[in-house]
């Protein structure tokens, strides 16, 4: 697939080969493969991988699309990735801190940055 934007300004394309398992009421999806956007002015490329996607309430109940997992955005011309989590893990079975469904979380850091000290931006 591929996108071309006004002025050809920006070229948005990949590929995918789209995954999915039933589990009982709900369905699991994920799509693999490589997702581009080149930007005409500077040359620039980000690359970026999508999270998983579940479908609740198949046969019963309301029907629920929700993402959940990590997408990942990395820029090597500017040397920064990009990580945000949709539904992040908040803890073990028995623990009381719940968020909500649509709750994110994402960071900016260098990809060379192994310590939360050199991440650029951190946000909830």
């Amino acid at each position: 697939w591929e996108l071309v934007g006004p002025g050809n300004m920006y070229t948005f394309y990949g590929s995918g080969e789209l995954l999915a398992s039933f589990r009982g009421n709900s369905i699991k999806g994920h799509q693999n493969g490589k997702h581009y956007i080149d930007f005409a002015m500077d040359g620039g490329r980000i690359e970026y991988h999508l999270p998983e996607v579940w479908v609740r309430g198949i046969m019963w109940g309301d029907r629920i699309i929700e993402y959940d997992g990590v997408v990942t955005f990395t820029d090597k011309k500017n040397n920064l990735t990009a990580e945000v989590r949709i539904n992040p893990e908040t803890g073990g079975w028995f623990s009381s801190k719940k968020f909500p469904t649509d709750y994110i979380e994402g960071m900016i850091f260098t990809p060379s940055a192994k310590n939360p000290e050199q991440k650029v931006v951190k946000s909830r």
